[in-house]
């Protein structure tokens, strides 16, 4: 009996790694990933390092149903770098974890150029990672994957909430789409209202199908590195009220007015989904993908797009949502 015979092919793998190798170099293939430091340490005068480890979800499966991948290895880094952004620190490298029932070359080799995109557009390293071939955990045709970063800041600009002061503003940068949360609420709507993944609705879009507007990448907001925040929030499961009280201290509320456009796919599936407002909120982006947290003298400084949401106020650590 072959390993094959178990559903293991050992010979596909290879053959993965090696389109992998021929796109990013020798590293990929060895018992641990490489990256060289000695000249980057010069840099820092207090060097620390920051990790975030992420996946992508259940959005996998509408990519699956689509048999479109690139978007997602692209979302894979995305979702990872924007946690390390938030930290003011530069990623410097990057590892997947791709699990799945069979490997599929064509599915497989997509997925990982998506991911050597997003990590090309992130400045990181592809460095590594592995690929798991497990037929008696994945039903055919399923897949899962996740994704690590390494960044690194300088100690004395990573935010801290001792910083944060009565009257500092809240801003929003805008998201690209659902990003990659929120996708179990999402299918569960779309498989009781059968609602059809490669139909235009009009009332979302004239010129994209709700497929191509749900596999839409998530933002990667490595710009707000140029940005002299004194917190930042990057907003994915939990929505605006969980991930911006990850930030509050105790006797400070955000307060946010909603005075901004909230993109149409979001009014889509809360009416489809007969989903309110502040559950909405709680579960999506809801068009905002970072919020950033300064001193009104910086707002002159900012080059690029956002919308004013509120204040930092005296309070108990709430994060209070005016609709």
């Amino acid at each position: 009996m072959l390993y094959k015979d178990a559903g293991v092919d050992i010979d596909k793998a290879n053959e993965f790694v090696k389109y992998i190798k021929d796109k990013v170099g020798e590293n990929i293939g060895l018992f641990g990933g490489l990256f060289e430091i000695n000249e980057l340490l010069k840099k820092y005068n207090e060097p620390v390092l920051v990790s975030s480890c992420d996946g992508v979800g259940t959005k996998v499966e509408i990519a699956r149903k689509l048999k479109k991948y690139k978007n997602i290895g692209i979302d894979l880094v995305a979702i990872n770098v924007n946690d390390v952004y938030v930290m003011k620190a530069k990623p410097l490298f990057f590892l997947d974890y791709y699990a799945m029932h069979y490997l599929d070359l064509d599915i497989s080799k997509e997925l990982i150029d998506g991911i050597i995109e997003g990590c090309n557009y992130a400045e990181c390293k592809l460095i590594g990672g592995e690929t798991a071939q497990m037929p008696a955990i994945f039903k055919k045709n399923k897949f899962d994957i996740a994704g690590f970063v390494v960044a690194i800041a300088e100690k004395s600009k990573i935010p801290r909430k001792e910083k944060l002061e009565i009257g500092d503003i809240i801003i929003g940068i805008s998201s690209n789409g659902f990003h990659s949360n929120g996708y179990s609420l999402i299918r569960k709507i779309i498989n009781q209202k059968g609602i059809k993944l490669n139909r235009i609705y009009e009332e979302v879009s004239e010129n994209e199908t709700i497929g191509e507007i749900l596999l839409r990448t998530t933002r990667i907001y490595k710009e707000i590195l140029d940005i002299d925040f004194k917190s930042a929030v990057h907003i994915t499961g939990g929505g605006f009220y969980e991930n911006i009280k990850r930030v509050l201290r105790e006797d400070l509320d955000a307060r946010i007015k909603i005075n901004y456009e909230i993109p149409r796919v979001f009014k889509f599936f809360m009416e489809m989904g007969n989903v309110s407002i502040e559950e909405a909120f709680r579960v999506w982006n809801m068009g905002i993908g970072m919020v950033l947290i300064l001193d009104e003298k910086v707002l002159d400084n900012i080059k690029i797009e956002y919308v004013l949401l509120g204040r930092i106020e005296k309070g108990n650590g709430r994060v209070c949502v005016d609709f």
